[in-house]
């Protein structure tokens, strides 16, 4: 954070600022400290000062990442508020702003897509939508060329389908 007048903190997107809310929402996952209720952290304080940014004041490369941001804290959150904190409306609404988010930066996830099928108990349109997601992808190397990879998010699709069925079993 840098300050506009003396003792006046001002947000202000700069070049790595994508990078570092990366990074700590990384952290935290990995940690196992992810919150969205847990206002302290230095994720939370970030995804406010992002949010209450004027899109209007920024250049397209600072939108971009303004949006990027709060596409994956909407995204996290969502999920711990439907996991952690037995929350449905909030998931919602969270996965929602995610969708908002994630199709303003043309993003291609389709996790985010999925977790609302499964939060609204639509697992048949869910697995169905899991169906549609490749199972390989090509992705560039470090020295320009093409490859086949397998489709991270075809696995992840796959065990949160699994996780989702299990849990309907279990009510």
């Amino acid at each position: 954070m840098k300050e506009s007048f003396p003792g006046t903190p001002k947000f202000i997107l700069d070049k790595e600022f994508y990078s570092r809310f990366h990074d700590e929402d990384q952290r935290l996952m990995k940690s196992g400290e992810w919150d969205y209720l847990d206002m302290a952290t230095k994720l939370n304080s970030l995804k406010q000062s992002v949010e209450a940014t004027s899109d209007q004041s920024l250049t397209e490369d600072q939108l971009s990442d303004k949006n990027n941001a709060l596409w994956l804290w909407y995204h996290h959150a969502s999920q711990f508020a439907y996991g952690k904190h037995k929350d449905i409306p909030t998931a919602l609404a969270f996965i929602n702003k995610a969708l908002i988010y994630r199709d303003k930066i043309g993003l291609d996830n389709q996790i985010t897509p999925l977790l609302k099928l499964l939060y609204i108990g639509d697992l048949e349109n869910a697995k169905t939508f899991a169906d549609t997601i490749p199972k390989v992808v090509i992705e560039v190397d470090e020295n320009g060329e093409e490859m086949e990879v397998e489709n991270p998010e075809r696995e992840s699709a796959l065990a949160l389908l699994e996780h989702f069925e299990k849990e309907k079993l279990a009510k």
